[in-house]
This record gives structure tokens, sequence and C-alpha cells, in this order.
């Protein structure tokens, strides 16, 4: 029996692939505060097991939450399956969210931890990343670099810092959607309400631009973000574009902003848009998003800064890894 748990729909789509159909369907799913409310939604009406902590407007007010959050809850949850199991459960995830506090508590310790992907940290030196703040109790540092990760997938967009080498499966995930059945896929579609129309349209275009979580996140006002997306799509023939909403960038009104264009508010992980929609796609520009690195070398990838300026980003970043 799996548990997964994480906050991102790129980490929750590796899963899918990653696991047999009916293993997904059994998995008791733990989201934390970032993750879609509205896919939780519906693998729960799919008769799907999951609890999510609750979304919090501010990092202060996360980590106020992430010490009254009620873990002895969710600790006995865990540790019931893992006695009605006789301990044969794994968990899959994140490391370095709010709910991993939960993985160094005495009484899962013993629970097999398997890291999947998350971006572009997994592939950074540990003293990049720095260690786990007080709140999580621990003194290790996360992205795998710990202790308690037995194994990590990855997609190998990076090089692999050399301490992690030896936990590290690597991964196609085009390769893994391809292998899936149709009803599974289908399946993933309907929990985004990702429609037949939408994709035949953004499939004619040739650029698509990936929004941020900024503003969302506190990053930047949103003004601010608005200014810098509006000046770097003024730089492409809009008949030609479309918008990719960041999962988390709900926030911003795409369609009021850009009349015309189409944008996916969907937060449906853009991996998947690319496989269905990709072949005509000849440039993908964003501030420097991680999916972008999924398309393959025939796809431009134009890179701007925070107040809409293009920048050039090589990779691999030697600094970072």
């Amino acid at each position: 029996m799996n548990i997964l748990m994480c906050d991102t729909q790129y980490v929750f789509l590796q899963y899918f692939l990653l696991m047999p159909f009916d293993t997904f369907k059994d998995t008791f799913f733990v989201f934390d505060n970032c993750f879609s409310p509205s896919v939780v939604n519906n693998l729960a009406q799919s008769g799907m097991a999951c609890h999510q902590k609750l979304y919090h407007e501010s990092l202060l007010e996360e980590r106020l939450a992430a010490r009254q959050y009620n873990w002895e809850y969710l600790e006995k949850i865990i540790k019931g399956f893992y006695d009605y199991f006789n301990g044969d459960i794994c968990i899959y995830g994140q490391d370095h969210i709010g709910i991993s506090k939960i993985l160094w508590h005495k009484q899962l310790r013993d629970i097999p931890f398997i890291l999947l992907e998350d971006g572009t940290g997994n592939y950074c030196k540990k003293e990049k990343l720095g260690r786990y703040p007080e709140y999580m109790e621990c003194n290790e540092y996360f992205m795998g670099h710990n202790s308690r990760v037995q194994s990590i997938y990855l997609t190998g967009i990076w090089r692999i810092p050399n301490d992690i080498k030896n936990k590290v499966n690597l991964i196609d995930l085009k390769s893994l959607w391809e292998n899936k059945r149709v009803e599974e896929k289908q399946f993933f579609l309907n929990l985004y309400f990702m429609d037949q129309p939408t994709l035949n349209t953004i499939s004619k275009k040739s650029i698509c631009y990936l929004g941020g979580p900024f503003s969302n996140f506190g990053m930047m006002p949103l003004e601010e973000e608005l200014q810098a997306y509006r000046k770097i799509i003024s730089n492409f023939t809009s008949t030609e574009l479309y918008i990719k909403a960041h999962p988390t960038g709900f926030n911003i009104d795409y369609k009021n902003e850009f009349p015309g264009i189409p944008v996916v508010m969907n937060p449906i992980p853009f991996e998947i848009i690319y496989f269905l929609t990709g072949n005509n796609l000849k440039t993908i520009a964003s501030i420097a998003s991680t999916a972008s690195l999924i398309v393959n070398e025939n796809v431009e990838q134009q890179f701007f800064d925070r107040k809409g300026n293009r920048i050039e980003i090589r990779y691999p970043l030697e600094d970072l890894i």
C-alpha cells in the first residue's frame, strides 16, 4: 500500500505515471496547501482516499500552521495503515514541504520514503539548498540529501549531484505517458476537466507562454507581474500564441488581460499539454519555468526576467550543480 505526500501537480503526475493504475487507485493521498482543491475533490468523488492541509495566504501563516497543525491526527492515520498492512507500505512524494515534517516522527521513521522530482532544486548541491527549518524538527538537508530518503526518481534535466547519485532512478515522462492505457489517460484528463476542444485549439498554436505563481506567492506585486507579462507577450504574434497559467497562478485574469489569446487555466501539468498538442510548437517562453525544460531540441526556449526583459539562461547552471 502506498501513500503520496505532495503539493504540486507535477509530482502528482509523476506518481500517476509510475504506478500501475490499480496501485494508484488504492493510494492514500496527502496533499499540502498548494495542491488544487478541485483535483482533490475529483479524486475523492472517484472513491479515492484523500487528505489535504488547509490553504494559507502567506508564508508566515503557513509556518504558523505547520506548528499548529494536528500532526497526531495524520500520524495516527498513517500508523493505522502501517499496522493494518503489517508494515508493507511506502511513502512517495516531496521531502521539503510542510507535511513532510511527519516523515521524521519516531513512529513513522521505519516506513520507506521515495522522493519524486520537484524541479530544478533536485539538481542543486545541498549547500545551495540549506537545511530543514527549525519547525521540521530535523537538522539534515532536503531534496534527497538526507538519511530519510531511500531512493529518488528524476528526469535528468540537469546534472545529478554526486552525493545522491546512488539513490537516483531516471525516468522518461513521455514514454510513461504513452504506455498508459487510453482509459487511464482519460481519467487523468478528467481530473483536471481537460476537454478536447481546448486541446484542439492550442494544438494549432506555435508559441506557448508559461505563466508563473509570483504574486500569488508574495514574490512580487500583482501589477508588476502583469506588467512583465504584457511586455513579454508583446514580443510575439498573438494569433500564434496560447497561455498556460501556472497551477497556482489562479489570481490572474488572463482572459481579460489578453483578450483573444487562448488560455489554459486548468491546473493540469504543462507536460501533458505538451505531449498531447506539441507537434506544432516552435517557441516556449517563460520567466525561467522548470516546465519549459520538457520540450525537445526543436523548440526554442525563451527566458525573461521579472521585469519582462529577455535573458539568456545556460543549462546546466554550473553554480548550482
